[in-house]
């Protein structure tokens, strides 16, 4: 199983809570129309920022990453979650939702595996 994490940033003019909103009822457009996504073929899960903890690990004086949010993407291959992200179906019903809170020059990838010992 192969994991894309995208470290998402909110545009400037949105405020944390407008964005995790956003955000969060986005996640009804990915599972409604991305085909991969219905049959489970490509996995998607939201890891929403949680500001209080936030604070407390910054007060406990440990560095926090500046994130506001990390989409986690899961498939059997890469490409089974790249075909996913700009099918058809992705480009016409939540791209344009994307747009509307997601700084998209800002967001960076990673891909890897989970591994439990």
């Amino acid at each position: 199983m192969v994991v894309q994490l995208a470290f998402m940033k909110r545009h400037a003019h949105l405020s944390f809570e407008e964005f995790d909103d956003m955000w969060t009822k986005h996640a009804q457009l990915v599972h409604t129309h991305l085909t991969a996504v219905k049959n489970g073929t490509v996995k998607y899960k939201q890891f929403h920022m949680n500001k209080e903890r936030m604070d407390e690990l910054r007060a406990l004086g440990y560095p926090t990453a500046t994130y506001d949010g990390i989409a986690i993407w899961e498939a059997a291959t890469l490409k089974e979650i790249f075909d996913c992200v700009t099918s058809p179906e992705c480009v016409e019903h939540v791209r344009p939702d994307d747009a509307r809170f997601l700084a998209e020059e800002k967001l960076e990838l990673v891909a890897g595996d989970f591994v439990s010992l």
